[in-house]
This record gives C-alpha cells, sequence and structure tokens, in this order.
C-alpha cells in the first residue's frame, strides 16, 4: 500500500461505495479509468476494517499495474459529517444516531488521504460525470440541478446544484425514504410508518415479493407481471406509483431539471423507467400544472456502470481526472 502524495502524480485513486447490502471497491488511475473492482458483502459490525481490507486486497490484484495510492474516496449510507469523515444513523448498517470516524479510521490503516460522503450524493457525482450533465471536479460546474433517485437496499436522493453536491446544514438533505408515502403502510427501519423506502426499495420488493430463488427478486417479479400474475403486477405498479410521487417531490422542491433512476432496482432497465413515466404522466392527465413543467420528460436512466458509485467517491474527495481542468 501507497505511501501519501497529494498530488496524484503518476498514481492511481480508490473509490469505496457502502450498501446496505453490498460494498463495492475500485481503482482508477490518473484519467480516473477504472482499472479493476471487487464486490463483496457489506460487514457493519467490522466496517472500517473489511473496508481497509477490501482495498488492499483490489490494489493488490492489479498485480503489475498496482501505482502508489494517492486518495481513496468513500461512499456511505446515512448522515455524513463530509468535514470531519464521520457518519451517524445510517439506518440500513445499524447505526442508529451513534457517529463512526470512518474517515479516520481507514485513514489510520491505509496511510493516504481518505474523503467520506453520503452514498448516494456520492453516485450523483459519478451520474453527472458519466452522463455530462456538468458536476464535480473537473467536470464543469454548469449552474444545472441534478437529482439522482437511488432505488437499491433503500431509497434516497443525491442532489448536485450548480456543480456541487448540496447536503444541507446538517448532511439530511436527500433523504427522501424516510418520507412517509403512505401513512397506513409497512413500519420502516427508522420507526415511521409507511415511508417511501417501506414501500419502494429493493429491500420492500423482496419482502413483498421473495423471488423464485433462480433470478434476482426484481427480475422475478417482472417476469411474474409479465404473465399477468396479479399480485406481482400490484406490487410493482404501487412501487412505480411510489417512485413517481417522489420524483415529482424532487421536481417540485428543487426544481431538479434531470432525475436520473439509480441503484441496485435500476437495474430492471426500460420497464422502471417507462414504467415511473407512465406513471407520472397519468398524474399529469389530470393536471394542468404537472403537464406544464413536464415532469416525466425529465426522467432518466442511470448508465448500468457497477463502479458509478465508486468513481463519485473519488470525485467527492476533489480529484481532477488528469487532462482536465478544475
Amino acid at each position: 500500500m501507497a505511501t501519501k502524495n497529494p498530488s496524484g502524480v503518476g498514481h492511481q485513486h480508490v473509490g469505496v461505495d457502502i450498501g446496505g447490502t453490498s460494498t463495492r471497491v475500485a481503482v482508477f488511475d490518473e484519467r480516473l479509468v477504472p482499472l479493476g473492482w471487487t464486490v463483496d458483502e457489506t460487514r457493519p459490525a467490522s466496517l472500517v476494517d473489511h473496508v481497509a481490507e477490501l482495498v488492499h486486497r483490489t490494489h493488490d490484484d492489479l498485480g503489475p499495474k498496482a501505482r502508489p495510492i494517492a486518495s481513496v474516496g468513500v461512499g456511505v449510507p446515512g448522515r455524513v459529517d463530509a468535514a470531519h469523515g464521520t457518519v451517524a444513523d445510517a439506518v440500513n448498517l445499524g447505526l442508529a444516531g451513534e457517529g463512526l470516524d470512518l474517515g479516520g479510521g481507514l485513514a489510520e490503516r491505509l496511510g493516504v488521504p481518505v474523503t467520506v460522503e453520503n452514498d448516494v450524493n456520492a453516485a450523483a457525482l459519478g451520474v453527472c460525470h458519466r452522463m455530462g450533465l456538468g458536476a464535480g471536479p473537473g467536470v464543469g460546474a454548469g449552474g444545472r440541478t441534478v437529482a439522482l433517485l437511488s432505488v437499491g437496499t433503500g431509497v434516497a436522493a443525491g442532489l448536485v446544484i450548480d456543480g456541487r453536491v448540496h447536503r444541507g446544514p446538517t448532511g439530511l438533505a436527500g433523504e427522501i425514504g424516510h418520507i412517509p408515502f403512505d401513512p397506513s403502510g409497512p413500519r420502516c427501519a427508522c420507526g415511521q410508518k409507511g415511508c417511501l423506502e417501506a414501500v419502494a426499495s429493493g429491500a420492500a420488493l423482496q419482502r413483498a415479493w421473495p423471488g423464485d430463488g433462480v433470478d434476482t427478486p426484481v427480475a422475478s417479479l417482472l417476469a411474474a407481471a409479465g404473465r399477468g400474475d396479479e399480485t406481482a403486477t400490484r406490487v410493482w405498479c404501487d412501487a412505480l406509483d411510489a417512485l413517481a410521487w417522489a420524483v415529482e417531490l424532487l421536481v417540485l422542491t428543487v426544481d431538479a431539471e434531470v432525475v436520473v433512476l439509480g441503484g441496485g432496482v435500476s437495474e430492471a432497465g426500460a420497464p422502471l423507467l417507462d414504467g415511473v413515466r407512465d406513471a407520472l404522466a397519468t398524474r399529469a392527465r389530470t393536471s394542468r400544472f404537472l403537464a406544464t413543467v413536464a415532469v416525466a420528460e425529465r426522467v432518466r436512466l442511470a448508465p448500468g456502470d457497477v463502479a458509478l458509485g465508486c468513481l463519485g467517491a473519488v470525485l467527492a474527495g476533489g480529484v481532477t481526472p488528469r487532462g482536465t481542468t478544475s
């Protein structure tokens, strides 16, 4: 493992994307092209040690292509204090209210600078970079407002406004997964009832439709709905309606010019994008106001890139891809 070199010249950068279910680690060259990555289960009980081990393993696996590491960027669920590298209220990791010095612990074990950002905020930067939406160092701040609606184990939004992540004064901006969508709905891990996350997240879909054990739960759900299964159709349509509500919420609160659907559930592809757009179009047919603001036309699908969250975590650390200017 390399020693510290803030300039990063001739060096590599590591991005870590910690999710409620899995953790991804990717190594990037100076142009932020991914060179290799590792995916493993998330281990909340030994989070710092496990992430440090994955960083070492992924870097070592490059063999002769490995170069000294200049920086590590980490995206993690919860309320992140980016200035101090701590995370709290990560309910999907079992951190309810307590703070974890993730950045300090990793920097001590890895011997390089470590930046910590909320995982969806980091993914939003990665999406903007890949889709050319103008955000982050070296990408070009373009005065746009972009929202990433991440639907994975949980649900949250990453907001990029005028080319920079919008966190809010306490890091809560974008935590729309814990806004109740259906007050009579199931209990959420946060303690409320009927939150968006409890209704439309990947975990919620899996609870409602456990799957066949062969395909992923979402793929199994879509296949069953395609065969006309009434329960599967209802579960999928209810999720689309909830996600359409979330898109509308993002557009009407921050005037998001683009809302990108990302996270694990976005692997459903066109059925998700078309379904959310159709649900929004249905709402617009009874509301001249919604038709005027063209909510459905603002929705896009995130590119299928296993390293997007990792890339965004590196960008969140202020890294400028070689050959660009900040």
